[in-house]
């Protein structure tokens, strides 16, 4: 899973700013008055809809010694994802059976390039490099998600994990526990902040131009406890095909805290200030009760000091970067 990972290294998700339009023209800037608008996802039974991703992706170190060491990995992948809403729960809590039904990849190492379109058969390096994306392809599998945009269930993965395991010719040599724990790191560290993507949180207070709210959430990095905050800004609404739109821009602020010295096999480290940023804009379409497009990127740097005194002296640099953009867009 490790292009996979690649791809949701942050999900904080913050970006480059898209530019929306309509088969009409340019949308069309609206007064909604003073009443505020409660933004807010609108699920029934029976609704389906189709949204497209786009995620660019790069990471990277550079290490030096008495030369200079660089690595590069990146890949850019194109998901279409299916949504059929089948339960709606008296405490509006949607669940959705999910279905990838097209994924394209184009990713290179340090120079050597990789291709994968859904569908195609693998082998060799081939498997080796993409069969987490052929595992998922056309594999239904069931997601809950709450009125304010919370994913608060993956299920039904069963058949996603026995693909991975199958394709990576392992499936006897893992235990039921060993499944289960698969599975459950899968669905959590995987797969929902995939999907939350399309279900970006709302507050539960009604919102107007200019107003601002803000989601924190604790992730790490190294040595350091990260918490992430986030804050939203309604800049304005617009009209679409007719529909209320809200313009939200989004800001990523981080803090961190720990010890930044720790000692490995000998070799002491010192790691720099992380150096974390990240913007973007999201559309939201107010009278459907569904993100419309959504443009986010993050971008990461730190610098680590290595010294080691056996088997004999040795001091070297290393900058690590990632760098993370992301596109989606309602299409139907």
């Amino acid at each position: 899973m490790k292009r996979l990972l690649l791809i949701l290294f942050i999900s904080i998700l913050v970006v480059s700013c898209g530019k929306s339009s309509n088969e009409n023209g340019q949308p069309e800037k609206v007064d909604i008055g003073k009443e505020p608008v409660q933004l807010v996802y609108k699920f029934n039974r029976g609704d389906k809809f189709t949204y497209k991703m786009k995620t660019v992706a790069s990471q990277g170190q550079s290490m030096k010694t008495d030369t200079t060491i660089t690595s590069e990995i990146s890949q850019v992948v194109e998901y279409v994802f299916d949504f059929d809403v089948v339960d709606v729960d008296a405490e509006k809590i949607a669940e959705f059976n999910v279905t990838i039904n097209d994924v394209k990849v184009e990713a290179s190492a340090n120079g050597k390039k990789f291709s994968f379109k859904a569908g195609q058969k693998l082998q060799g390096e081939e498997l080796k490099n993409f069969f987490e994306y052929q595992a998922m392809h056309q594999v239904p599998f069931r997601i809950r998600v709450n009125s304010i945009g919370e994913v608060v269930e993956v299920t039904r993965t069963n058949k996603i994990v026995d693909n991975m395991l199958s394709l990576q010719g392992i499936a006897d040599s893992v235990s039921a526990q060993e499944k289960l724990q698969f599975q459950g790191n899968l669905n959590e560290g995987a797969i929902k902040p995939l999907v939350q993507q399309f279900f970006r949180r709302v507050p539960e207070k009604k919102v107007h131009v200019d107003s601002t709210w803000t989601f924190d959430y604790p992730s790490s990095l190294m040595v350091y406890k990260i918490d992430n905050k986030t804050t939203y800004k309604v800049t304005e609404f617009e009209k679409i095909n007719d529909q209320v739109i809200a313009k939200v821009n989004l800001d990523l602020q981080v803090k961190w805290e720990g010890k930044n010295k720790m000692t490995d096999r000998g070799v002491n480290y010192t790691f720099g200030d992380p150096k974390i940023s990240g913007q973007g804009e999201l559309l939201f379409n107010v009278d459907r009760g569904l993100l419309q497009k959504s443009d986010t990127n993050t971008k990461l740097e730190i610098n680590i000091l290595m010294e080691a005194k056996q088997p004999r002296p040795m001091t070297a640099t290393r900058k690590d970067f990632t760098i993370n953009t992301n596109s989606i867009e309602l299409v139907k």
